[in-house]
């Protein structure tokens, strides 16, 4: 589409309960002149407060996140954002083999699945096609 540089970085929020991996995925995203992480959350609920700032429901243009979350499916936060940002793109990344839980990302109105073992050049590959399509 545009040439890199000519447009402003994609905005995204990461949802990851993983701090290590939530922190290596933010960095390798920041080091990319086409993306800027600009939320991090760990928990659906911490999601969840950032969805009544601004800063969050019309500041961001990607959401990436993870189905496994210590208090609840990230499936669930999809549709939240959805709510939200309709024109938000949305890449979850899930370590279950599970049909439903897949199912449910997807009915909820994710863009894209990815396995969270994908490498993080795979990730930001999704990223940039899910951004184009939308």
């Amino acid at each position: 589409m545009s040439e890199e540089g000519s447009a402003r970085p994609l905005r995204i929020m990461l949802v990851e309960d993983h701090i290590a991996y939530r922190q290596a995925l933010a960095l390798m995203l920041d080091r990319d002149p086409g993306f800027e992480v600009v939320a991090q959350a760990g928990t659906l609920a911490e999601a969840r407060r950032g969805l009544d700032g601004r800063e969050i429901s019309e500041g961001i243009d990607a959401a990436v996140i993870d189905l496994a979350l210590p208090d609840g499916n990230g499936a669930d936060l999809v549709g939240d954002l959805r709510s939200h940002n309709p024109d938000l793109t949305v890449l979850v990344l899930s370590a279950t083999l599970s049909q439903a839980n897949l199912a449910k990302a997807v009915e909820a109105g994710a863009d894209g699945l990815l396995d969270k073992l994908a490498g993080l050049g795979e990730i930001i590959g999704a990223l940039r096609r899910l951004a184009q399509m939308g």
